[in-house]
């Protein structure tokens, strides 16, 4: 046991016992303090420690041992719990009976029976009241704990789970990338280089910012102005490129690249060369609302084309269901000519 947990189990332990010492010293006190009768005040506790007492260990007792190795066992221990509870609760009523009962039987005035079986009711009790009080008390912690090993290992996994995501991500969108200047080498080398010098500062900025929680929404939206630069070179002129951006907070934060599939989406099944086209992307945010908004022409892939399988969307909504500290609403619209999505963030304050 470290230090720090054996100065927290000390100070347990005496939280407890300073409960007990209240609980047998309260009553006495009191009839002290208004009465100012010392006899009467010595007899009462001497009545409640005889009584208590007992009952204090009994609680330790279970507290310390009986509960978290018996009760909270497997098998048969829960039997064992039983029986070593009432083994030591008839040892303390045999012994009540040898050295208080038999000694004053020949001096018991007529009718103190009643009393005497009270009495043993109201010890029984306690007892029992002690037992119950350590389970409850042991159960409660118990669950607490198990509680916070959950939250624990739930938020590992999470953790995980969005690493594979974030994982998952940057080998995507750097596949969609060289498939875009490919098409360009044969075509414009010069606007090919500079796709290629664009595309060292895009990785540059996958690479170290994806690991962050989070970056300040004006980088985030830089590297979306050159990612559409670099995508808008390969358009021929029956495409229309829209980008629009009104923001109040740039510094808020927002997850890195968790847009950036939707408009790789936007950019493969938006664009057409042979016919009109359109990619039209908004960024607003007003009052710690963020409103990202992408609409594009509908030209869907063959079903031979696995350029664009989908797998973004899925991983953009998975990063959004494991954001912490915001809420969002994904809106999403689509027919033969047109698909539409629209992103809600409401970041807590």
């Amino acid at each position: 046991m470290s230090y720090k947990k054996m100065i927290k189990a000390t100070g347990v332990f005496l939280l407890q016992l300073a409960a007990w010492g209240v609980f047998i010293l309260f009553a006495p006190l009191m009839i002290y303090l208004t009465s100012g009768n010392v006899g009467d005040a010595c007899i009462l506790y001497n009545i409640l420690s005889g009584t208590i007492t007992p009952c204090m260990l009994l609680y330790f007792i279970n507290y310390y041992l009986l509960v978290p190795y018996l009760f909270f066992g497997h098998g048969k221990k829960k039997l064992w719990f039983f029986a070593a509870n009432i083994a030591i609760w008839g040892t303390y009523y045999l012994f009540l009976v040898v050295w208080k009962f038999f000694p004053a039987l020949p001096y018991l005035p007529e009718g103190a029976w009643i009393g005497i079986t009270a009495g043993a009711i109201l010890i029984l009790v306690l007892g029992i009241g002690s037992v119950g009080l350590a389970l409850a008390i042991r159960n409660n912690q118990r669950t607490r704990a198990i509680k916070l090993q959950l939250n624990e290992e739930k938020r590992r996994r999470t953790e995980a789970e969005l690493l594979w995501l974030k994982n998952q991500l940057n080998p995507h969108f750097l596949f969609n990338c060289l498939n875009n200047i490919s098409s360009l080498v044969y075509l414009d080398a010069d606007k090919a280089q500079d796709c290629i010098g664009r595309l060292s500062d895009l990785l540059r900025y996958a690479v170290y910012e994806s690991e962050k929680e989070s970056v300040a929404l004006h980088k985030e939206i830089e590297f979306i102005r050159n990612y559409i630069e670099l995508m808008s070179l390969r358009c021929n002129e029956k495409a229309t490129i829209e980008f629009d951006c009104s923001i109040e907070n740039m510094d808020m934060p927002v997850a890195p690249l968790i847009f950036i599939s939707l408009i790789e989406n936007a950019f493969k099944h938006g664009i057409s060369a042979a016919r009109e086209s359109f990619v039209k992307i908004s960024i607003r945010e007003h009052d710690g609302v963020l409103t990202f908004a992408c609409e594009n022409s509908n030209n869907p892939k063959t079903a031979t084309d696995r350029s664009g399988s989908g797998i973004g969307l899925v991983n953009t909504r998975k990063r959004l269901d494991m954001m912490t500290g915001a809420d969002y609403s994904w809106d999403q619209f689509s027919d033969e000519s047109v698909f539409k999505v629209v992103i809600t963030i409401r970041h807590k304050k």
